[in-house]
């Protein structure tokens, strides 16, 4: 439940109320107090009013600053540079200033290199240090931050005991690196040693849940529930990318289990709340897939929803969270009975929700074209069902968008245009021309599906109009499509019949005799694939 305005109050009170103790410790420059304000400063960084707002991070941050140039403890020093880390990596993550980032690296090896081997909190702030430079890895790319991330925690591992607490959480920060290393790799061992980190992380915490009869506070009771909840998250997304490799249900069953126990634990304001309702979504829909239940598909668009409501206008992730709903949704009215009354108003929200992830999405992301061939197919949907004009002009720009974007990679920078809004059909022609003979063959399959699509709603707007350029555009697009399928491929004998067709209508048209014998070609060609193909 989201805290009520009094409950938010009451929070910044308590923040406010640890400064002023802060202070007055500091005040009283007594040697016995440097204990004291860490421990005040360990409580401030736990309050999740403070990590939860920029301007409170901003006074602990200075406030630790402050007290290490004030005291002269060694060992709390040695401490307060570990928290001083946590609370800028905490405000890296909610600004994303690099700064933060590299300030609290280099507080944390300075926390690791004064802390001595037999001390158990070594593990933690290598633990600390592991996951700051997976964070840096994920801003730049490098490679290095990640190996070297996963021997800084191999190391730390092989010389922390079983039954150390810190133990757990450099078991989790290395799956997740090795998770992200597989991801580079596809090396399944790495997926099986992330995987199996995973599970001694979460057995841990089962082992360890706080008992909510102990005098323990509400605030460590919420830290090791959060923790809970995204071990059982990272695990969970873990086997199901193992049933991406393997498809071995028995995987995909176990992740939607670990995601309903993080689901039941995994608070609003937890850091990774809005990614793991995206991926619970994302996980339910395979099941559904895999399984044709109606309930599986429901709860997949509910989690896809509750992630695009959680998720700031302003998020990079958010055009990739409204594509999955999106598509979620198609698939729902796809598979509504006809006389369902919501059947249309999936169609529509589909639509919606598409239009929203293309107009997010940057002209150079991996997935737009993906998007826009998704978007194109939904409003031509939507023509089929209303027969109205303007959603069929729609799909179609968005289908000539899509195919101009999937090959925008390969097209000499001289070509580009200045923006989407200049990609006309005579525009298009010219590029497309140019470059469809660099298309990779592994990757001509499943772009002839595409070209297929934008071929039949270019004759479709044919037919509705009459007007013959978009006749020739619908042909010139087909006999591409026939370029790119395999001579003994399923769908070779459709699309051959799909061209003729054309063809023969334009000869009708225009009398020419070109049109009659490329037509004549292609019939030879047909009866020549027989019945089987």
């Amino acid at each position: 439940m989201a805290s009520s305005k009094q409950e938010l109050e009451n929070g910044f009170k308590d923040v406010d109320e640890i400064l002023k103790q802060i202070d007055d410790a500091m005040q009283q420059q007594d040697v016995h107090q440097t204990g004291t304000l860490n421990n005040l400063i360990v409580k401030l960084l736990s309050t999740g009013n403070c990590t939860r707002n920029v301007r409170y991070l901003d006074k602990a941050i200075t406030k630790i600053q402050e007290i290490i140039r004030y005291i002269d403890s060694h060992e709390v020093v040695v401490k307060l540079l570990n928290n001083l880390s946590s609370a800028l990596l905490m405000r890296y993550e909610r600004t994303g200033d690099v700064e933060d980032l590299e300030s609290a690296i280099s507080s944390v090896i300075k926390a690791i290199e004064a802390t001595p081997d037999s001390d158990p909190d070594l593990t933690s702030r290598v633990s600390n240090l592991v996951k700051m430079q997976l964070q840096k890895y994920q801003r730049t790319g490098n490679t290095d931050y990640l190996e070297e991330a996963i021997s800084n925690a191999r190391q730390a591992l092989e010389k922390t005991p079983i039954g150390r607490p810190g133990r757990v959480f450099l078991l989790a920060n290395l799956s997740t690196a090795l998770s992200q290393r597989y991801e580079q790799t596809c090396d399944e061992e790495t997926l099986d040693d992330a995987i199996s980190l995973a599970e001694e992380a979460n057995n841990f915490t089962t082992e360890h849940k706080p008992d909510v009869g102990s005098d323990s506070s509400s605030n460590v009771r919420d830290t090791k529930q959060s923790e809970g909840a995204g071990r059982l998250s990272n695990l969970g997304s873990l086997l199901y990318m193992r049933y991406q490799r393997r498809h071995n249900i028995s995987d995909l069953d176990d992740a939607i289990s670990k995601m309903k126990e993080a689901d039941d634990l995994m608070a609003q304001n937890h850091p990774d709340f809005k990614s793991f309702l995206n991926n619970f979504g994302a996980i339910l829909f395979s099941k559904y897939e895999k399984t044709r239940d109606a309930g599986d598909l429901l709860e997949a668009i509910s989690k896809a929803r509750e992630a695009v409501r959680a998720t700031p206008d302003s998020h990079p992730d958010l055009s990739g969270r409204l594509s999955n709903l999106s598509n979620m949704l198609f698939k729902q009215y796809e598979v509504a009975p006809n006389q369902a009354p919501s059947k249309q108003a999936y169609l529509e929200e589909a639509v919606s929700e598409g239009r929203k992830a293309v107009r997010l999405t940057p002209d150079s992301h991996p997935d737009l074209a993906d998007r826009l061939n998704n978007l194109s197919n939904m409003l031509f949907k939507q023509y089929r069902e209303t027969s109205n004009e303007k959603h069929l002009r729609e799909a179609i720009s968005e289908a000539r968008r899509a195919v101009h974007t999937a090959l925008e990679p390969q097209r000499d920078p001289e070509t580009a245009f200045k923006s989407r809004d200049s990609i006309t059909r005579e525009s298009f022609k010219r590029v497309f021309s140019r470059v469809w003979n660099t298309i990779h063959l592994e990757n001509s399959a499943a772009f002839a599906v595409q070209l297929s699509s934008f071929s039949s709603m270019l004759l479709e707007l044919y037919e509705k109009t009459g007007e013959l350029k978009h006749l020739d555009e619908a042909i010139s697009v087909a006999r591409s499509v026939i370029r790119a399928t395999p001579y003994r491929h399923p769908d070779m004998a459709r699309r051959l019949d799909h061209l003729m067709k054309m063809l023969l209508e334009r000869y009708e048209k225009l009398d020419d005799i070109k049109d009659r014998d490329e037509a004549g070609t292609l019939a030879i060609e047909r009866a020549n694939l027989g019945d089987n193909c």
